[in-house]
């Protein structure tokens, strides 16, 4: 899915507030009738067209845990990570370290 512009965001504003009908704004936007009808519904709910941001979640990882696996690493080049999981008390999966 190819998200929309905020220029198509503020002509689909513009044209609703004028009064124009959803399905011909999605025909002359190329998009969606429910495209259409969300973000309007969004505008009317917040007074902005713009799309919510979604941060996602914070990091597992701290600063201070990062700077002790990238030591251990350096001093011992040719350890597992495994190894390196048990040193530093992080958990490891095949996605990589997972710090707790």
């Amino acid at each position: 899915m190819i998200p929309i512009s905020n220029e198509k965001r503020a002509l689909l504003v513009a044209a609703k507030k004028r009064g124009e009908i959803e399905a011909d704004i999605a025909k002359w936007l190329q998009m969606s009738k429910s495209s259409v009808g969300k973000i309007w519904k969004a505008y009317k709910d917040t007074g902005s067209y713009l799309p919510i941001l979604y941060p996602g979640r914070e990091p597992i990882s701290t600063v201070e845990k990062f700077k002790k696996v990238k030591f251990f690493v350096a001093q011992n080049p040719d350890a597992t990570s495994m190894k390196s999981s048990k040193h530093c008390r992080c958990r490891y999966k095949n996605q990589g370290f997972l710090f707790s």
